[in-house]
């Protein structure tokens, strides 16, 4: 009887493991100890718990450590970045998984990413676009960008 009981909880760990491997239709890569690696394309920012803003549900699982029952974990509150106003605007680029690949924005700011050029206008509610790739270059005798 222990061996059904043993071969029952392996075989709905691994039902509920397997529904881990595809999150908004694409697969993620499972490694052992339940990390996983969280694709960075699929930008489908929520609101947790924690008021902290999350690229995806992936994201917020590794937040978790892979914890789905604790009480104390962070739950998603909502969809979309956390609505804190702009100093609690959090845009979820900088963190695990993200690389440094600057740009300078039509505003003359250099962002890290185009993850967080795009984090900042939904953010803002505005709609700056990227100049160039690389730094930002300008001089006091720089002509401004043009909006």
């Amino acid at each position: 009887m222990k061996s059904l009981g043993i071969a029952v909880i392996v075989g709905i760990a691994l039902s509920f493991s397997e529904s881990l491997r595809v999150v908004h239709g694409k697969n993620l890569h499972r490694h052992v100890g339940c990390k996983i690696e969280c694709l960075l394309d699929d930008y489908f920012p929520l609101c947790g718990t924690d008021d902290k803003t999350y690229a995806n549900e992936c994201f917020l699982f590794l937040e978790n450590k892979c914890d789905f029952t604790s009480a104390s974990r962070i739950r998603k509150a909502y969809d979309g970045v956390c609505k804190l106003g702009q100093q609690g605007c959090e845009i979820p680029c900088n963190g695990l998984g993200y690389t440094l690949n600057p740009l300078c924005g039509i505003d003359g700011k250099t962002y890290d990413n185009e993850c967080e050029l795009d984090g900042r206008n939904k953010c803002d509610g505005t709609a700056i676009t990227k100049a160039y790739d690389g730094e930002c270059k300008f001089t006091a005798q720089s002509p401004a960008i043009s909006l």
